[in-house]
């Protein structure tokens, strides 16, 4: 007589976005956000996805590439940035291509998710929990959860809170800074 395995099923959160970026569309995130533009603008101007140009400045402000703005993904007042600091970061781009001839955000992390994982998400999520208590709940990092939540609402399987990511530990002032689509 045989045994059967219960094996549980996994899924990789956003596996149809495109990763890779070129230097040339790199400088131009760099020089757009700079200027002010809007995610919905870089999207049009790059031809790319807005969910891959907001994961892209993501990981750029971790590396201290970008800095924050007070409207943040939306559109801004220009950064006023000296020609030189602006060439300094320019150079520091070229290293992120010391391994390949693209760049790869994030490359480092898991966005392999068990079906266990996700329901446990979708639990808290609906429950108001931030993503910094759902990536704790999960045992995961917090970049990993947030690939999750774009995932997740990309998909329409979650709905967008007023809260947005902070859930029921948002105060009102971040609420309106958020703004994001879920």
């Amino acid at each position: 007589m045989s045994q059967t395995v219960n094996a549980e099923r996994f899924e990789l959160a956003l596996e149809n976005m495109n990763y890779e970026w070129s230097m040339v569309q790199l400088k131009k995130v760099v020089q757009y956000w700079h200027d002010g533009k809007s995610i919905l603008d870089m999207s049009e101007l790059l031809n790319r996805d807005s969910d891959e140009i907001i994961l892209l400045v993501m990981d750029f402000a971790r590396k201290n590439i970008l800095p924050a703005r007070k409207n943040g993904l939306r559109a801004n007042k220009r950064i006023r940035i000296s020609e030189k600091t602006m060439k300094e970061k320019m150079i520091r781009l070229r290293y992120l291509f010391e391994e390949g001839p693209v760049y790869i955000p994030f490359q480092e992390l898991n966005f392999m998710f068990y079906d266990s994982e996700i329901r446990r998400f979708r639990e808290l999520w609906a429950a108001n929990e931030s993503y910094l208590n759902i990536a704790k709940e999960l045992k995961r990092n917090e970049d990993e959860t947030l690939f999750l939540i774009i995932d997740q609402a990309k998909k329409d399987l979650i709905e967008p809170r007023e809260s947005g990511l902070l859930g029921k530990e948002a105060l009102e002032d971040e609420r309106n800074k958020q703004k994001l689509p879920f």
